[in-house]
């Protein structure tokens, strides 16, 4: 099931606990959320803007979190402050 919150749809943190990534966008600001095993599980952020995949784009900024329903909700946070300073990136990522 996807939560709305105020700009991104997201999955609820079982999504991510089964190890599946998410991808998204809104108005040319591109996200990938991905769960990676290890000691501590995490989730880590992605974003990037313009027309391209992740695998074609250079990152503007990346974030870990913890694998939990507070991480995720810092996660939901970080993802909208990453989406306020959008206008601020250097051109050649935009």
């Amino acid at each position: 099931m996807i939560r709305e919150n105020s700009l991104f749809d997201i999955p609820r943190l079982d999504y991510f606990q089964f190890w599946n990534e998410f991808t998204g966008s809104w108005q040319g600001f591109n996200y990938r959320l991905m769960p990676e095993k290890g000691e501590e599980p995490c989730l880590k952020a992605s974003v990037w803007q313009g027309l391209w995949c992740s695998s074609k784009s250079e990152m503007a900024a990346e974030q870990a979190f913890p694998l939990t329903e507070e991480g995720l909700e810092q996660m939901i946070a970080w993802l909208e402050e990453q989406r306020k300073k959008m206008e601020e990136w250097p051109e050649e990522i935009r």
